[in-house]
């Protein structure tokens, strides 16, 4: 944190080293590619899913896909359903329902705020 506060500032933090700011910038890079690299500095790891858990409630433009999966996406972002990887019964298909429309894995489908698409069987 008081790297935070030295770039927030005049680039200084009391008589504390900042070590040209190497464990911020890990802890950046970490972030971003759920990583803990660590450059010979104490820098934030990363690699639990779990330390993205609070992400949205702090931004109005990430949102979590609950697709068991920890994967995170911009409202406004068009992905592309994942295959689901279960088989159905005969006369049966699974799909993607979101409350009111249901959609094929491989579906382009636009992320237009927090959104729970559960996976449901389709009669054919």
């Amino acid at each position: 944190s008081r790297q935070i506060y030295a770039i927030r500032g005049d680039g200084t933090y009391g008589s504390d080293k900042m070590y040209n700011a190497n464990h911020l910038s890990y802890s950046i890079i970490n972030f971003f590619n759920a990583a803990h690299q660590t450059g010979g500095y104490p820098a934030i790891n990363f690699t639990s899913a779990s330390m993205y858990d609070t992400l949205p409630n702090y931004s109005n433009v990430i949102i979590r896909k609950n697709l068991n999966v920890y994967d995170y996406f911009m409202r406004n972002s068009i992905i592309k359903l994942p295959a689901i990887n279960k088989t159905p019964p005969a006369g049966y298909t699974y799909k993607y329902y979101d409350g009111v429309n249901y959609y094929n894995a491989g579906t382009d489908y636009e992320v237009l705020g927090e959104e729970i698409l559960d996976i449901v069987l389709v009669e054919n």
